[in-house]
């Protein structure tokens, strides 16, 4: 037995080595087995026999209960000086046991056998092998194989080890030929020729491989499985053995598919014997490099948002590691990323894989579109009032605001960005929409990407402000999308005008020992950070023990004063007695390793990644997370139990009801330490390791048996990764931590206890009663007399500002929620979990909590009752909330209602007075209704709205006698008068049939353009609905529709097949009349080209008087001066490089006239248009202005002529070349606005 005792302390070596690691249990359930018992049960049947020789009587057999087998020895017969007996192996477990090898531990001494092959009879530890033909044992099924023993007997085995194991054959040590001996019309016969190239046998092989063919009959081979043409065979057992350098042939009958292939993917297997120690190794060698597999991004990217190649690593651990991607056109197996236009999720699958042993890691990653691939932000249009946010929110009830004491946004609940957020990149364009908003002059060189947060309701992207590369201490920036991308919150603490004086500042050494000097251990810095509380401070910020507690100091880098204590190691503080455990009997899996006689077991859960230690009565928390737990035999103690129990219940919980996969939602370790020297509980600074204490003092059990007290500890780790709540444990952001905490405690515990009990089972009464903490004389709000109000007194330190004590302040509202009508706790938990990705700033108040809630409660799309039921309960808890910024506003809607008639001149139509117009914003309910005599006057037909926040808005205008009609129209700008079309309401004496024609015109050249396609829809400017009728332009790019009297928007489409090198138009629209039984000829639209990203078009067009209407655009020269592009000076060059030019110069009414800025000098334009012939006036002129920028598919803005106004010039807008920002201005003067 000797080997044996060496055996034993090498394996104790290796124990121990691996407990000094982290963590040496993997995240795969691969060793994971269910064990209630010791792994080795001996049975003696205690009846006597006598053998034929008259023997004495003796034990007769003895039973083994290994791993998916019995082993029964069973004596024979006995004699002076040998025995025989009989050992049967049977098969208990759900899958074959295939080329069985045994090995068991007799004493004595072994000389003869049969029905197997005996492999080692080395100092008592016999091998033995079947027989090829008794090879494997099918589920419920037993071989028996008899000895001789060559001396008295001894004792029976107590150790069996089932030693044969499956191998994948390295491609080097086989070859595998196919042919097709016979064919005909629909079907084949091949063989399949297996050589065997190594230098030992193959055992009992078995072969898969891909083929696209029925196989409707084998022989010389068994199918075992063929789905989706992927097959395998196994031998026939008399053929099973494949000697080395030999061959075996297996032939098929077979159907053709499509058309004829060759099988591929050949991969051979063989069973065999494993060697114990050498496979154990393999094992844990797999087993370690899977526990810390993780996929390497690139800055700026994580599993949610891939932009640039992955970091795959093939070696870890010892292990060699082989990627497979499901779509190698986008993630290819070496990790290099190709993106397309649209956002694509890709499985990586990693084998990893030691010798012959092997395991599998699935990851999924998010591969983001490459549509703002290197955008130019110039492009995005810089919101500085708070009205332009209307555009992107139809419904006024989206859109709340809450502004810091500056003026900036602090928090805005709806969209505020065009731009479809996938990535921390997209993030960061979105802000420049909203920069000026935030006080922010540059996102992406002001704020750091920090992490991504995924829920059922979509992302957040959270980010910190940085001043030349110094990070901001607890001032976030959060971006929230839905699950499409589109944004639907903002919380910013940006600062602006951010600076502070770095010169003259102490070394990081010297911030060493003023720590030092303090009584605190140095652990490791941070590096520098920029304070911002009580004025602007450079700090360094050290993390630190004291007394075997985690801190985390700030020291002021200019006076070395110490300006922040925070304790990183987060307790429960608690007041009562107790005793033990519970004494339930449990169920649970552990984890089992055997090398040859020897097992060892720990608690370890490979799938959650949850690690448990044993700090054995210690009272200093710097050694956490303690000893690894690790066990030679398989019982556990009642702490260890509760332990496993409740933390395997939480993270369940988070998995399954929140979808949070672990603490960090990435699987990451986790690690669970009991045995704690106090009567306490912790959720260490780490962020990854809750620590629990023994029973005594307040505790009537270890901490560790109250699920709601794991899952108090493990959400503030949950916390701590989503929050910076965990950089200030004290006063406000400390009770939202500790109330957050106390909430999804009571979650994850599952029960129906009414009164929302915390800490009711491990001890002697709940510590906590959240339905009426008043019991526990704790606050229900903060206008209760028990609310720990002193907490900002100096010098104060009890319990970091009543921590626990305030912390009902957050959870009761809670309760109440539940208790008022929110009744499905998984869905009031989804809100609160929600509210947490949000994030809170380390200087977070009670208030921020009521926004994050009624945010989530949006973007969950709460009912109008439910989201009353969240503010009564905060108002309830005195938490009332900042007040939201009321957005007025200031547009001005201007509009003329006239007789219809049959040219296309707007100037010479009857007014209608009294005609009724109503206003309706789309996405509200809300009327605004006028009647248009008495809007303006009730002769000239005008109507006026006021007050209207940017939006798209449809106006409905009816008049006895006359046909109703809309107008579709959006305000894209705030304080400003915009003008409508003019409505043309068509007598009722014209309803019918009639027509409307026209010509789609080259903006540029005036021709017009055939094979474009018209779609027509009901109403002005409908852009969307039904499509009545669809046309094509002739040969002259004429057209002719008709309809039933009424008006309708044409939409113009190029779907024309193109030569090569020719520009496809882009998207326009246009409106037309019709009047029933009359043909309104001229009704014409232009059509323009798509523009590198730089350039500007302007399209001119009116009716049929004026007559002559002139473009003219006044632009910068490099030389400081201006130029001026008209009818008399059409082009403008600087070299070689065409500037601008107008196309040409209409005088005979309707347009178009086009002006191109091809290359623009940087620096500010104006355009207008002037009224060259004077009469009429051009407000009579029906004339629009069309702008297409670079980046739109259709006009990027569309002005119509005011219906108001005195003078010959209509001054259009403005443009900034620098910023490609377009600013309205629409009003008709004397005189024209130039730069």
């Amino acid at each position: 037995m000797d080997n044996f005792k060496k055996f034993r302390r090498r394996l104790i070596a290796f124990v121990f080595a691996v407990a000094t690691s982290a963590s040496f249990i993997p995240q795969s359930a691969f060793a994971a087995e269910d064990e209630t018992a010791p792994a080795v049960e001996t049975e003696v049947d205690e009846s006597t026999d006598v053998d034929t020789d008259g023997e004495e009587d003796i034990v007769r057999e003895s039973v083994y209960e290994g791993d998916g087998y019995r082993a029964t020895f069973q004596l024979d017969g006995i004699w002076d000086g040998g025995f025989c007996a009989n050992v049967t192996i049977e098969n208990t477990g759900e899958e074959a046991i295939e080329d069985w090898i045994i090995g068991f531990d007799y004493p004595g001494e072994i000389s003869g056998f049969w029905n197997a092959d005996f492999l080692s009879t080395e100092a008592g530890n016999y091998i033995a092998k079947n027989n090829e033909w008794n090879q494997d044992i099918p589920v419920g099924g037993s071989i028996t194989f008899s000895i001789i023993g060559g001396e008295d007997f001894v004792d029976f085995p107590t150790e069996y080890h089932m030693m044969s194991r499956m191998s994948r054959r390295d491609t080097e040590e086989y070859e595998v030929s196919y042919e097709v001996t016979q064919s005909w019309e629909s079907a084949f016969n091949a063989n399949v020729t297996i050589t065997n190239n190594s230098e030992t046998d193959i055992e009992d092989w078995m072969l898969e491989f891909d083929f696209n063919a029925d196989i409707i009959n084998i022989w010389n081979g068994e199918i075992l499985s063929g789905d989706d043409g992927h097959y395998v065979i196994k031998n026939s057992g008399y053929n099973s053995v494949i000697p080395a350098g030999e061959s075996i042939t297996f032939g098929v009958n077979a159907a053709y598919a499509e058309e004829a292939c060759e099988p591929e993917n050949y991969q051979l297997y063989s069973f065999g014997m494993s060697d114990d120690e050498t496979d154990e190794t393999d094992m844990q060698t797999v087993m370690n490099a899977y526990s810390k597999l993780k996929i390497g991004f690139a800055e700026g990217n994580d599993a949610n948002s891939v932009t640039s190649d992955l970091t795959l690593c093939t070696e870890l651990e010892g292990a060699t590691i082989t990627w497979i991607s499901t779509d190698p056109d986008v993630i290819s197996d070496t990790g290099a990323v190709t993106r397309s236009d649209e956002t694509k999720n890709v499985s990586l699958k990693a084998v990893i894989q030691c010798n012959d042993y092997s395991m599998e890691a699935d990851f999924t990653v998010r591969v983001i579109k490459n549509t703002y691939e290197d955008y130019d932000t110039d492009f995005l249009y810089d919101m500085d009032s708070l009205e332009l946010l209307y555009i992107y929110n139809d419904d006024p009830d989206d859109l709340e605001i809450y502004l810091s004491d500056d003026g900036y946004i602090a928090d805005l609940n709806g969209r505020f960005s065009q731009i479809v957020v996938e990535s921390p990149d997209e993030a960061l364009l979105s802000l420049y929409e909203v920069k000026s908003l935030m006080g922010c002059d540059d996102p992406k060189t002001q704020l750091e990407w920090e992490k991504t947060s995924f829920d059922s309701c979509g992302y957040s992207y959270k980010f910190h402000q940085v001043i030349d590369g110094i990070p901001v201490y607890g001032q976030n920036i959060v971006v929230s999308t839905d699950t499409e991308g589109n944004t639907t919150a903002l919380h910013s603490k940006f600062i602006p005008q951010l600076s502070v004086d770095t010169a003259d500042i102490i070394s990081e050494a010297d911030a060493q020992t003023v720590i030092e000097d303090a009584g605190y251990n140095f652990v490791s810095s941070d590096g520098l950070v920029i304070y911002t509380k009580d004025g602007i401070k450079p700090a360094y910020n050290i993390n630190c023990l004291m007394d075997g507690k985690y801190y985390n100091l700030l020291v002021d880098a200019h006076t070395g004063d110490i300006l922040l204590e925070n304790l990183r190691s987060v307790s429960e503080v608690i007041s009562a007695s107790g005793n033990d455990e519970f004494g339930v009997n449990q169920t649970f899996s552990v984890n089992k390793f055997s090398i040859f006689h020897t097992t060892f077991y720990t608690i370890d859960d490979p799938v959650r990644n949850l690690h448990y230690h044993d700090l054995a009565g210690s009272h200093d928390h710097s050694i956490w997370p303690g000893d690894p737990i690790v066990k030679f035999s398989n019982t556990w103690t009642t702490g260890e139990v509760s332990a496993i129990v409740s933390a395997n219940h939480v993270y369940d919980y988070y998995l399954e009801t929140l979808h949070r996969n672990g603490f960090d939602n990435e699987n990451g370790e986790f690690h669970v330490s009991i045995n704690l020297g106090e009567n306490n509980s912790y959720s260490s600074g780490a962020g990854n390791n809750i620590v629990f204490g023994q029973r005594g003092g307040s505790y009537t059990t270890a901490a560790q048996a109250g699920i709601d007290t794991v899952g108090h500890e493990f959400t503030h780790s949950v916390v701590a990764d989503e929050t910076d709540l965990n950089l200030n444990y004290n006063d406000a952001p400390g009770a939202i931590n500790e109330g957050y905490a106390d909430i999804f405690g009571y979650f994850a515990e599952g029960d129906n206890d009414p009164d929302w009990n915390h800490g009711e089972d491990n001890h002697a009464a709940p510590i906590r009663v959240m339905s009426n903490p008043n019991l526990r004389h704790m606050p229900t709000g903060v206008n209760d007399t028990t609310y720990f109000y002193d907490f900002n007194v100096a010098g104060n330190t009890f319990d970091h500002g009543g921590v626990h004590t305030n912390n009902s302040v957050i959870s009761y509202p809670c309760y109440l929620m539940w208790a008022n009508g929110i009744s499905d706790k998984d869905r009031l938990a989804a809100l609160w979990y929600k509210s947490l990705l949000y994030g809170y700033d380390s200087d977070a108040e009670f208030d921020d909590v009521r926004v994050n809630v009624l945010r989530a409660a949006k973007a969950m799309r709460m009912s109008g009752e439910e989201i009353q039921i969240i503010k009564d309960a905060f108002d309830t808890a005195g938490i009332t909330g900042p007040t939201a910024t009321t957005v007025t506003g200031t547009n001005v809607l201007f509009g003329k209602v006239v007789e219809a008639d049959l040219d296309t001149i707007a100037g010479n139509n009857t007014p209608l007075a009294g005609s009724l117009v109503t206003l309706n914003r789309s996405g509200s309910s809300s009327i605004i209704s006028i009647p248009t005599a008495f809007s303006l006057s009730d002769t000239d037909g005008t109507f006026k709205f006021y007050d209207l926040r940017p939006g798209t808005y449809t106006l409905t205008v009816s008049h006895a006698g006359y046909i109703s009609t809309s107008l579709t129209m959006s305000l894209v700008s705030a304080r400003m008068t915009n003008y409508c079309d003019t409505i043309e309401l068509i007598p009722t004496s014209y309803e019918g049939v009639g027509t409307a024609s026209g010509t789609i015109k080259d903006s540029v050249t005036g021709s017009g353009v055939s094979g474009m396609t018209l779609r027509v829809r009901s109403g002005m400017n409908n852009k969307t609905g039904t499509i009545l009728t669809t046309l094509t332009t002739g040969t002259n790019g004429n057209y002719t529709l008709s309809q039933d009297a009424g008006h309708y928007c044409i939409e113009v489409i190029d779907q024309r097949t193109l030569a090569s090198g020719e520009k496809r138009y882009l998207k326009t629209y246009f409106n037309v009349k019709i009047l029933g039984g009359k043909t309104i000829a001229n009704q014409n639209a232009t059509v323009s080209h798509t523009l590198d990203s730089n350039q500007l078009r302007i399209v001119l067009e009116w009716g049929r008087t004026p007559y002559d209407l002139d473009s003219h655009l006044i632009g910068p020269k490099s030389d400081g001066t201006t130029f001026h592009i008209y009818f008399g000076y059409k082009q403008y060059w600087e070299g070689t490089t065409e500037i601008a030019d107008l196309d040409l110069d209409d005088t005979n009414s309707y347009g178009p006239e086009t002006t191109t800025l091809y290359n623009p000098i940087s620096g500010d334009y104006s355009f207008y248009v002037y009224n060259f012939s004077g009469s009429p006036s051009i407000t009579s002129s029906g004339a629009t202005v069309k702008v297409f920028t670079g980046n739109s598919n259709e006009p990027a803005y569309t002005f119509s002529v005011p219906l108001t106004g005195n003078g010959g010039y209509w001054n259009v807008f403005t443009y900034n070349s620098r910023t490609r920002r377009v600013t309205p201005v629409n009003t008709v003067s004397t005189s024209p606005v130039t730069p």
